[in-house]
């Protein structure tokens, strides 16, 4: 089990209260960044017992075996069979005598219980993704409130308790700054070409089995070349044609800014296993690389989003 013996119960904490500011609690007591305490773990089970409640009435509706079966629906048979790998055999249903097949809420709620108290931080997080990538998905419900309630209220509560991620485009990834989240959430709100790149580029930078800052550099840089191409309307223009264009239609792009600019992409087309095999005995890229790369390319895309408008 998760936890210390401490943990057996859930403790009071208020943020920035009377224990935190008196250095009552420590600070390894409050940031959680390797584990969760049980009043987190039990923070997540009512948010998530809460969304399936409201899934009901939200999600599409799912025959079990050919059959109607009450309160059952896509994302329920997501959790069970893609999330927890069960088999459909797996899932919660029962019959009451003369109302037909019902799902056993109870049962659900139980079993992500016991994933969130038993399960490693790891599976936590993997469950909390894969809640939200349905949630998103055409394939799932697709349904823009509840995702974002979701989502909303994940963020929340992992400020509140200190838990130092946050859940950005169905991935949770190390905290960034507000402004830094914004940027990032602009960019990836276009839902063009530019922004599938940059989407490309987070998943290969918080990969948590298999990070790849060389590929996430260069999907970021994709996305600035994409945005410029949707821009001018050329298929096959480079960064510095790019600012050319934009400077004779009108535009005035500051000398240095210009520079800066160039700059980035030229780092990016010398850089050893962003565009080119790796370079002997040159530092392999790292995650701060590909970090600064990704923030700097969502702000840049936003830049170049304000000459459309």
């Amino acid at each position: 089990m998760r936890g210390t013996a401490d943990d057996s119960k859930a403790n009071i904490h208020l943020k920035g209260g009377f224990s935190e500011r008196n250095g009552i609690v420590s600070l390894s007591k409050v940031i959680q960044d390797k584990s969760l305490n049980l009043r987190t773990i039990n923070r997540l089970y009512n948010l998530l017992s809460d969304l399936i409640q409201q899934s009901f009435s939200a999600c599409t509706r799912v025959k079990y075996k050919g059959q109607d079966v009450h309160n059952l629906n896509c994302l329920v048979v997501h959790i069970y069979t893609d999330l927890m790998s069960m088999k459909v055999d797996d899932l919660p249903i029962q019959r009451h005598s003369g109302a037909g097949l019902w799902l056993n809420t109870q049962k659900v709620e139980s079993d992500l219980h016991s994933i969130l108290e038993f399960g490693s931080l790891s599976e936590t997080f993997d469950l909390i993704e894969g809640v939200a990538q349905h949630l998103s998905s055409s394939y799932g419900t697709n349904h823009p409130r509840l995702h974002q309630f979701y989502t909303r209220e994940i963020n929340r509560l992992f400020e509140e308790e200190s838990v130092t991620f946050t859940l950005l485009n169905g991935q949770i990834i190390p905290n960034v700054s507000p402004e830094e989240k914004i940027d990032i959430e602009q960019a990836l709100d276009r839902k063009d070409t530019s922004s599938i790149h940059l989407s490309n580029a987070l998943k290969f930078l918080y990969d948590r089995e298999d990070p790849q800052y060389g590929n996430s550099i260069k999907e970021s840089i994709s996305s600035v070349e994409a945005a410029y191409r949707k821009l001018t309307g050329q298929k096959d223009i480079s960064v510095a044609d790019g600012i050319t264009h934009l400077k004779r239609n009108g535009f005035y792009i500051h000398p240095a800014l210009e520079k800066s600019i160039n700059a980035l992409f030229g780092y990016a087309s010398d850089r050893s296993a962003v565009r080119h095999a790796a370079k002997y005995g040159e530092p392999i890229v790292n995650q701060a690389e590909a970090r600064f790369a990704l923030v700097w390319c969502a702000a840049l895309i936003n830049y170049i989003q304000t000459f459309q408008s």
